[in-house]
């Protein structure tokens, strides 16, 4: 009866473990992607608005803006979900809030953008933004 009590805690805790480290890897998935949106929008919108405003249009450009608010708004609410998610433990969630705050998603969001305006231009960088985060 005891070793039939044991194993049953250590399978509970071992689902539990596993739940959060399921949630947790979901968070930080979808964190990294947000994160990267709000770098290449940064850049679209700080370093290149002349030329989308020249190349697109006002309302391609003001599409931009919005997507890269929505996706700053996005991250922020995958840090404070994860917090109030009672699938995440203290542990989990400190840990989530953690690697976030040293995530280079938004460095790496940056230099895809510029990289993709060298090599591809305006119209081609921000249909790739549009598409992978609207």
């Amino acid at each position: 009866m005891k070793a039939l009590i044991a194993s049953s805690i250590i399978a509970l805790t071992a689902t539990v473990a596993n739940a959060d480290q399921e949630t947790y890897d979901k968070a930080m998935t979808e964190f990294y992607n947000a994160t990267f949106c709000v770098g290449m929008g940064d850049v679209l919108e700080d370093d290149y608005l002349e030329d989308m405003i020249e190349v697109l249009g006002e309302d391609t450009a003001i599409d931009v803006m919005d997507v890269r608010s929505a996706s700053t708004s996005e991250s922020i609410d995958i840090i404070v979900q994860s917090i109030i998610n009672p699938k995440m433990n203290k542990i989990w969630t400190q840990r989530l809030e953690n690697n976030a705050l040293q995530s280079e998603a938004q460095f790496e969001g940056w230099e895809h953008a510029r990289n993709s305006f060298e090599a591809l231009g305006i119209s081609s960088t921000v249909s790739m933004f549009l598409e992978d985060c609207k």
